[in-house]
């Protein structure tokens, strides 16, 4: 556990920046609806989600670009209800992502809100916002 968005800007930062010191492109998922969890109880709750998700994906690929390394996203809607955020390889199985990630976030513990975690992944470390 990274702390809240705020807490993980920087070792998210450090981490991305020693293995991918020219340039990385993130993928990341986007909540648009998730069954009802103990994260995203209503609407507004998803929307708190999404909208966290999206200022801390812009504030990560910001400090990468401050950092010296050329950052860019892709965003995909996902009905999980936490936003995955991963560096892509030339060989990304989305469809893969998305599982170890309902994996990941099957094993976390319950009630765990307004978080940045870090997991492993198949295909390498990804966060998970809550």
């Amino acid at each position: 556990q990274l702390g809240d968005v705020h807490d993980a800007l920087k070792p998210i930062t450090e981490l991305l920046t020693s293995t991918h010191t020219d340039s990385v492109r993130l993928y990341c998922t986007v909540p648009t609806f998730s069954p009802s969890s103990d994260i995203c109880t209503d609407l507004h709750d998803l929307h708190d989600l999404r909208s966290r998700s999206l200022h801390f994906i812009h504030d990560l690929v910001n400090s990468l670009r401050e950092s010296g390394v050329r950052a860019s996203y892709t965003l995909a809607p996902s009905n999980s209800p936490v936003c995955l955020i991963c560096a892509c390889g030339s060989r990304l199985d989305k469809n893969a992502i998305q599982i170890s990630a309902k994996d990941a976030y099957s094993k976390m513990k319950a009630g765990i809100r307004e978080r940045v975690l870090l997991v492993e992944l198949e295909d390498g470390p990804a966060l998970l916002v809550t």
